[in-house]
């Protein structure tokens, strides 16, 4: 009897010794979980706090470009307004120069004329008649050259209100003298435009000139002679395939001059090409 007292006491104290293992295993495990879980939440609050301070400062960066482009803008229409300024009072001088018998200077006429002449190839390069007729001038209208020597009492001339129209006449006119031959350049006003103004992209020529000319040839050159006291702005390239080494150059001349108002006007175009 006693013996199997021992025996259940024994069992007993396996028992107990069991259960106090696995407790304190499961103690363990949840305490290993907990640690893992902290070091978990505290990896995320540094990316937050990370996140937050990149936030803040790309929002700090922004805020610093938009106020960098409120100056630049407040900057550029005070430029601009000092420059409107500049080409009224230059307008006025240019104006007592010309009566004088000088002529602009380079930099001068393009001040003076450059976004005027710009507006003038863009109504040409979308053949806008109509838009044209407004920078013709009011009285002498606008001649028309073919090539490069200006000839008062054949070259065609034109009012701004037939300026406007012009592209819807059909009829042909003698508009000069084919170079070479001599024969009568007979055309529409249509044809005239694709062969004699806008024959290239004179929008994107790369050489642009003012009261200087670019392209020569053996025609005599005369427009500064016709046009006293004007503004030439010559469109100018130089050539487009090699082998013809620069005899196929092309450009494009608008001539304008000062009326009544203060505003230039148009008043002769003028088609220049390499001549025989």
């Amino acid at each position: 009897m006693k013996t199997i007292k021992l025996l259940i006491s024994a069992l007993l104290i396996l028992t107990l010794t069991a259960c106090s293992t696995t407790t304190g295993n499961q103690n363990s495990t949840g305490t290993v979980n907990l640690d893992e879980l902290n070091t978990r939440i505290q990896s995320l609050e540094d990316e937050k706090q990370a996140l937050e301070k990149e936030n803040s400062d790309l929002q700090a960066k922004l805020t610093s470009s938009e106020d960098a482009s409120q100056l630049i803008a407040e900057k550029l229409t005070a430029v601009q307004s000092e420059l409107e300024a500049l080409k009224i009072k230059y307008n006025a001088i240019s104006g007592d120069v010309k009566q004088e018998g000088s002529v602009l200077t380079t930099v001068g006429a393009k001040f003076v004329i450059e976004d005027r002449a710009t507006a003038v190839v863009y109504a040409l390069r979308d053949i806008n008649f109509k838009k044209l007729s407004e920078y013709v001038h009011p009285e002498k209208g606008v001649r028309f050259t073919p090539i490069t020597t200006v000839n008062q009492d054949t070259d065609q001339k034109f009012s701004a209100e037939e300026v406007a129209v012009l592209l819807e006449d059909s009829s042909r006119y003698v508009w000069g003298k084919h170079d070479g031959t001599g024969d009568d350049i007979l055309a529409s006003p249509f044809s005239y435009y694709e062969n004699y103004i806008y024959n290239a992209d004179y929008l994107n020529a790369p050489q642009i000139s003012y009261n200087e000319q670019l392209g020569y040839g053996n025609s005599y050159e005369n427009s500064a002679e016709i046009y006293p006291g004007s503004i030439r702005v010559e469109y100018y390239f130089p050539g487009f395939e090699e082998k013809y080494q620069g005899m196929d150059w092309t450009s494009l001349r608008l001539v304008f001059e000062e009326y009544t108002d203060g505003k230039w006007y148009l008043v002769g175009i003028i088609h220049n090409m390499w001549t025989i």
